[in-house]
């Protein structure tokens, strides 16, 4: 099973499966710190798009599949997350640069 990265959109969010502006309208820079450069933007969020985002991930689990999936298929399921999580950790390659934003 290979994994692919998701297409983003720099300086927006992404909420309830569509990307959209924050509502502060604001963006911070993203640093690769071992370049100093700007890699990319990310989007201020405030506590509407917070309230946005916890309505539409209690949409998206009480009409999804996963509460109705099984116990041992949703264990599998996030065993398999975990791998990946460390096969990242150990593979700076797969992880991506690291990064630290703007303060």
């Amino acid at each position: 099973m290979s994994v692919q990265r998701p297409h983003i959109e720099p300086g927006r969010l992404f909420i309830g499966g569509e990307w959209r502006d924050g509502e502060p309208k604001e963006r911070r820079d993203v640093i690769d710190p071992s370049t100093g450069k700007v890699v990319t933007t990310v989007a201020e969020a405030d506590g509407a798009d917070l309230a946005a985002v916890v309505a539409a991930a209690r949409v998206a689990f009480d009409a999804g599949p996963w509460p109705r999936t099984p116990a041992r298929e949703r264990a599998r399921v996030l065993h398999r997350v975990a791998d990946l999580v460390r096969e990242c950790l150990t593979d700076p390659q797969r992880a991506g640069p690291l990064t630290v934003s703007d303060q």
